[in-house]
């Protein structure tokens, strides 16, 4: 599973990571990211148009999972990519660092924008929740990614890792009886914590 997950990363690289890609007259944000994805690859959240980083034209956020057909229980990888616009009908692709199953499928809850660096541009979060059941435990996780704010000179942004580590929990039962509950299951608690840090 792993190499055939490496095989289709590495065809959406050369498909168009850190490109500049034309959307068609008339052509809505789905009809437009559709044709930018290869088939393999389906929708893992609705299509999210935002002001939030150009106030000329809308950036375009798309998430798509690859399928896990044999099981049929979701997506066990999903990839991120920002259409930050560069002009009126033109778009810089910007890739962000894929979620990976982890003893469980990725689901997004929520995707939000947030200030969590010293910056003025605030950055955009994915919170995501898997189900994981073994033989030791079974339960929820909780994983927040969190990327820096796009621009047109990156063609990759990479999750803050300290802030995933601090953000991740599970509501779990262990099977010697006892359980965990995690602390920021949701985008009001992720960004309550933001604050109290310092952000």
């Amino acid at each position: 599973m792993k190499y055939l997950l490496t095989i289709i990363y590495t065809t959406i690289n050369i498909f168009g990571c850190s490109q500049t890609i034309d959307r068609m007259p008339n052509e809505s944000p789905e009809q437009f990211v559709e044709r930018t994805i290869p088939d393999t690859l389906k929708l893992a959240h609705s299509i999210i148009e935002s002001t939030e980083w150009s106030k000329d034209s809308k950036a375009i956020i798309a998430f798509y999972g690859y399928d896990q057909p044999d099981a049929n229980q979701g997506f066990n990888t999903i990839f991120g990519y920002i259409y930050l616009p560069v002009s009126k009908d033109s778009f810089k692709r910007i890739e962000l660092e894929p979620i990976y199953e982890d003893a469980g499928l990725p689901e997004i809850i929520s995707i939000f924008y947030v200030n969590a660096d010293n910056d003025t541009p605030r950055e955009l979060g994915v919170l995501c929740r898997y189900w994981t059941r073994s033989y030791e435990h079974m339960g929820h996780q909780y994983y927040t990614f969190i990327y820096d704010n796009p621009d047109t000179e990156k063609g990759l942004l990479e999750y803050d890792q300290k802030l995933f580590n601090h953000f991740s929990g599970c509501d779990c039962d262990f099977r010697e009886g006892e359980s965990t509950k995690a602390a920021f299951k949701t985008v009001f608690d992720v960004k309550t914590e933001l604050k109290k840090l310092g952000y």
